[in-house]
């Protein structure tokens, strides 16, 4: 394995700031081409500011996506709001949380 991909295997995508309708289409574009070019797909939350419905939904649709690819997914430094909305909604199964 060679320098590139070792560091393809552990880098993230980091989100900062809100995850909300009004990014989600942004964020979808840039996340699909990140899951193509890495072997695991590890999305860091840490800076996430607020979520809705759709930014859930983005989450979600990527977890399927990678899964697809044949790819592990993981969501990590989740905001606690963010794993009580998930929780809340009983998604758990769908988007992961530590």
């Amino acid at each position: 394995m060679d320098e590139q991909q070792e560091r393809r295997e552990a880098e993230a995508y980091k989100i900062d700031g809100d995850l909300t309708i009004c990014r989600v289409a942004e964020l979808r574009e840039r996340l699909l081409t990140f899951v193509v070019t890495v072997n695991e797909v590890e999305v860091d939350l840490r800076g996430v500011t607020d979520c809705d419905a759709a930014g859930l939904q983005l989450l979600v649709s990527l977890k399927r996506t990678a899964e697809e690819a044949g790819k592990q997914f993981l969501l990590t430094n989740l905001p606690s709001s963010l794993v009580e909305l998930i929780r809340g909604l009983g998604l758990e199964a769908a988007c992961p949380v530590e």
